[in-house]
C-alpha cells in the first residue's frame, strides 16, 4: 500500500513539473521577441547595460547578435548568435523578432536596418544615444552628428515605404558615469585636475548608463507613444563647474588645478585632425559642442522643455549623489 502511495505522489510531482514547464514555455513564447545588436567595447560598453536592463525587466525573449569574430562573452540567460554582417545573414538572425535594438558604433547600421525590414521586424532602435543631433550649431562643430541625422532620415523613409516598420531614436546626453570615470569631460579623477571649457558654466544633460538601459525597456513597453520619433531623456542637467564643486568637496576641500579651454578653437583643431584622417580629433569636437558657452548647441534638454522620463518610467537621480558614489569607487 505504501509503495502505491509513493508512486501516486511521484506521478503528481511529475505532473506539476510538466505543467510548470509548459507555463514557462508559454510565457517565453508570449513575451515580445527582441534582438540586441551588440557593438564593440567602448563608450562605457552601452550594450551590456542595455542587455542587463532588458533581462532584469523579465518582459522580453532576448537574442544577442554580434559579429562572428567578436570575443565578447555573455551568460546563458539568453540566446547569442555570432554572424557575418551580411544582409542575408542578419535577416536570418532577425527572423521572427518583433524589435531590434542597435548599440553598434560605425557604418553598418543601414545594413542592419535593411536586414530588419527584410525579416519583418516592426520596431527598430538605432544607436542614437547622444545629445540633440539635429541641432545645426552642434553639427557645425561636430560633423559626425550629421551621420546620425542621415540615418534617422533613412529610417523615416523606410517607415513610409513599409507601414509595418517603425523606429524610435533615444537622445540621452552624456553617458554620465562613463564620462566622469574616464575624464572625457575634462575632469580627471586620477590627477585631480580640470580642463574647463568656456568657463565651465554651460549646462548639459547627462544620463547614467543604467538609466539609458531602462529607457530602452521604457520605449519597448510604450510602443504606440514612441512610434517614429525621437525620445529625449536625462538623469539630470549639470555643468563642469557644478561637478567640479562636488568632486572638490568629497575630495576633502582641496582645489583642483584648472586649465582654460576655448571650445570653438578646440573644436576647430579637432575638425582639422579629422580632415587629415586623424580620429584623435573626434573627442574635442564632442566636448566643443556639449560644453560650448558661445552657442546654444542643444546640450541641455531642460531648456527645450521636452522630456520623456515620466512616460518611460525613469527614476529621478541627483548629480551630487551619483558623483560622490563614482568618486569613492576609486578610493
Amino acid at each position: 500500500m505504501r509503495s502505491r502511495e509513493l508512486e501516486q505522489e511521484l506521478e503528481q510531482e511529475q505532473k506539476l513539473e510538466l505543467e510548470l514547464e509548459l507555463e514557462l514555455t508559454d510565457e517565453r513564447r508570449s513575451s515580445p521577441r527582441l534582438t540586441l545588436v551588440h557593438g564593440q567595447q567602448g563608450s562605457g560598453n552601452l550594450g551590456s547595460h542595455v542587455l542587463a536592463a532588458l533581462i532584469q525587466s523579465k518582459q522580453f525573449n532576448v537574442t544577442v547578435v554580434t559579429r562572428k569574430e567578436s570575443e565578447a562573452s555573455f551568460d546563458a540567460s539568453h540566446k547569442v548568435l555570432k554572424v557575418d554582417y551580411t544582409l542575408d545573414a542578419l535577416a536570418q538572425a532577425f527572423s521572427g523578432q518583433d524589435a531590434v535594438v542597435s548599440t553598434i558604433r560605425g557604418g553598418d547600421e543601414k545594413l542592419i536596418i535593411d536586414a530588419a525590414i527584410q525579416a519583418g521586424v516592426t520596431r527598430f532602435l538605432p544607436s542614437e544615444f547622444d545629445a540633440d543631433t539635429t541641432n545645426q550649431q552642434a553639427q557645425a562643430i561636430c560633423p559626425m552628428l550629421k551621420a546620425k541625422t542621415q540615418l534617422v532620415a533613412y529610417l523615416q523613409s523606410q517607415a513610409k515605404q513599409h507601414p509595418d516598420f517603425s523606429w524610435t531614436a533615444i537622445q540621452c546626453g552624456a553617458f554620465y558615469d562613463w564620462v566622469l570615470r574616464t575624464g572625457f569631460m575634462g575632469l580627471d579623477l586620477q590627477q585631480h585636475t580640470a580642463s574647463i571649457w568656456d568657463g565651465g558654466a554651460t549646462t548639459w544633460s547627462a544620463t547614467t548608463l543604467a538609466t539609458i538601459g531602462r529607457s530602452v525597456v521604457g520605449v519597448l513597453t510604450h510602443l504606440p507613444q514612441t512610434k517614429n520619433r525621437y525620445v529625449r531623456i536625462h538623469s539630470f542637467t549639470t555643468s563642469q563647474n557644478e561637478v567640479l564643486a562636488v568632486l572638490e568637496h568629497v575630495g576633502g576641500g582641496k582645489t583642483w588645478p584648472r586649465t582654460a579651454v576655448d571650445a570653438l578653437q578646440a573644436g576647430a583643431e579637432g575638425r582639422a585632425k579629422l580632415a587629415r584622417g586623424d580620429r584623435s580629433g573626434r573627442p574635442a569636437t564632442i566636448r566643443a559642442y556639449v560644453m560650448n558657452g558661445q552657442h546654444d548647441c542643444g546640450g541641455d534638454f531642460s531648456k527645450a522643455g521636452v522630456l520623456d522620463n515620466e512616460l518611460l518610467g525613469l527614476p529621478v537621480e541627483r548629480m551630487p549623489a551619483v558623483t560622490q558614489a563614482i568618486f569613492h569607487e576609486r578610493l
